[in-house]
């Protein structure tokens, strides 16, 4: 069996423990999130004693959380015979659309990015995925037929057991060249993978265990934002609100402006 041969064998093992491991991860979600309506409880505590205030942050998260359950159960039956990169880059994307709206919030109250990075890691690292999926670099260009497997897979079991003929693109990976810190130099990310070009493997995280920490960091987030009086107060405000959005967007067209000069 030669090098290109094997990079890409066993991929029904892969799909088959992918379909497994978002079957669980439906289940977690579910139980710990969607079918306990968690951000339903955003709305009602907001709405006040009477009900007389309807706060829009927590249905349009429910909506959101909504389509992360129902792709859950999509991506475990797999009738379309996804690919397992194809599954899981979906549900990186759906879970990153769920943090840029939790990154909004914790903009308008001044929570600090350490604060973020010790409590909300597992959407940072789900960020590095859905970026890798984006944008590539010269990940796209160079790599024939990379090799997607899943950890805690009988697949990934094999990998590890002749890790030294692969280039293995995993969360430390992804850390270095594709995090918002890494430096956006393309030629030392091409000399990675020298040597490599038919043989790199990208390694994605074992579905369940990622989703039940996703759970634990949305139901902190609903603490958060529920629980602190002075926090409730700020995003009842609707000028607070405004004046955020307002400023963001100036700053948006400022950003463009710049990258059209240069």
């Amino acid at each position: 069996m030669n090098e290109s041969e094997n990079i890409t064998a066993r991929p029904e093992v892969v799909r088959e423990t992918a379909k497994r491991q978002f079957a669980e991860a439906r289940n977690v979600f579910d139980s710990h999130v969607q079918s306990i309506q968690l951000m339903c409880r955003i709305s009602e505590k907001y709405a006040g004693p009477d009900d007389d205030h309807h706060n829009c942050l927590g249905c349009n998260l429910n909506d959101l959380t909504q389509q992360v359950s129902k792709y859950l159960s999509v991506a475990a039956l797999n009738t379309v015979d996804f690919d397992v990169h194809h599954q899981f880059s979906i549900y990186a994307f759906l879970l990153n659309t769920c943090w840029e709206r939790i990154r909004d919030v914790f903009k308008i109250l001044n929570i600090s990015d350490d604060y973020r990075s010790r409590h909300f890691a597992p959407f940072a690292r789900l960020r590095r995925w859905a970026n890798f999926f984006k944008h590539p670099k010269v990940f796209g260009w160079v790599i024939h037929h990379p090799r997607y497997s899943i950890e805690n897979s009988d697949d990934h079991n094999q990998l590890r057991a002749e890790a030294k003929k692969y280039l293995f693109i995993n969360d430390d990976f992804l850390k270095k060249h594709y995090s918002h810190r890494a430096p956006d130099e393309d030629k030392k990310l091409r000399f990675e993978f020298d040597g490599f070009k038919r043989s790199t493997v990208v390694l994605m995280p074992d579905v369940a265990q990622l989703t039940r920490e996703i759970c634990s960091c949305l139901n902190h987030f609903v603490e958060i934002i529920t629980e602190n009086p002075n926090y409730v107060e700020m995003l009842s405000d609707t000028s607070t609100i405004q004046n955020f959005y307002e400023y963001r967007n100036e700053q948006d067209d400022l950003d463009c402006r710049e990258e059209f000069v240069r």
